[in-house]
């Protein structure tokens, strides 16, 4: 069973897909009633696929990484903005979590931070905001030397639409004063973007990253709640394939279950005991069709 190309951990026994059933509607007349019968909606019910147990850990699987340098790939300074490239591969998923990068801030810096993830388009520039990973405080997290800082969800690993993959972006619109340093290495060719003067584009240089998807209750919360923030989108349509073959126009409208073990930290082990996931059908699509 596959969330777009995220293959779902495998569901509790006994659940099947519901039975779609006729509508039936009785209209009282003089006299007696006018019964009126239609075809059932794959809508018309909504699914829930239950999990014994669900991985909430938020640094599962590491999805990209670029080693750790000291040495400037670029710098923002405020209402200014970085993103780390991350290419998938045709068929291939990505769900971020959990993020390191290398940076140090100048004397004085001050304001804030927003790690978010994003996803990109054709041109390979980031398009649009999926979600938010965390906030760093200037002042506090950074230092005027290079560090290793680390940002983490214990809620959601935010998902990427194949097949172009996505963005990392340290966002410097509430930054207020003094520049960022992200690390790396200045000689690759459009290998980051950068956003200045109210516009994207693509920058020399390979910045000093390493991003992790985490388990699949985080995964599913991340398809739940994709372009959710304020202004966003709105919760999105994804197809969802059976294991029949069939395949569906599907929300993600709930997925909650008992945190046995909440994450600590980046790396600390987390579960979900008996976990739901409650899935509207929005439309059949077909089947999938095999080549011969």
């Amino acid at each position: 069973m596959n969330l777009e190309t995220y293959e779902m951990p495998p569901h509790a026994r006994g659940w099947r897909l519901p039975i779609i059933g006729g509508r039936l509607q009785a209209d009282r007349t003089h006299g007696g009633i006018v019964v009126h019968t239609s075809p059932g909606h794959p809508g018309d019910e909504i699914w829930r696929l239950p999990f014994t147990w669900l991985d909430a850990a938020p640094q599962k699987t590491m999805i990209r990484t670029y080693a750790p340098t000291a040495v400037v790939a670029d710098t923002i300074a405020p209402d200014e903005a970085l993103g780390y490239q991350i290419d998938l591969g045709a068929g291939d998923f990505g769900a971020i979590s959990a993020a390191t990068m290398t940076l140090k801030r100048s004397a004085p810096g001050a304001g804030l931070l927003s790690v978010e993830v994003w996803e990109k388009d054709v041109a390979d520039e980031p398009a649009t905001k999926i979600g938010l990973l965390g906030i760093l405080d200037v002042a506090t997290d950074l230092s005027t030397v290079w560090q290793e800082i680390t940002v983490w969800s214990d809620r959601h690993a935010w998902p990427f639409f194949p097949p172009y993959g996505g963005y990392l972006v340290l966002n410097g619109n509430l930054l207020t004063a003094g520049t960022i340093s992200w690390a790396g290495e200045g000689a690759t060719a459009n290998a980051h973007a950068k956003w200045s003067a109210a516009a994207w584009a693509l920058a020399n240089g390979e910045l000093s990253a390493t991003v992790w998807q985490g388990g699949d209750f985080l995964v599913l919360r991340g398809f739940q709640e994709a372009y959710c923030y304020m202004d966003g989108a709105g919760p999105q349509q994804w197809t969802m394939e059976l294991d029949d073959g069939s395949r569906f126009k599907v929300y993600v409208v709930d997925i909650d279950g008992d945190q046995l073990l909440p994450p600590l930290g980046v790396s600390s082990p987390a579960g979900v005991l008996n976990a739901i996931a409650a899935i509207q059908p929005v439309s059949e699509t077909g089947q999938q069709g095999l080549g011969v």
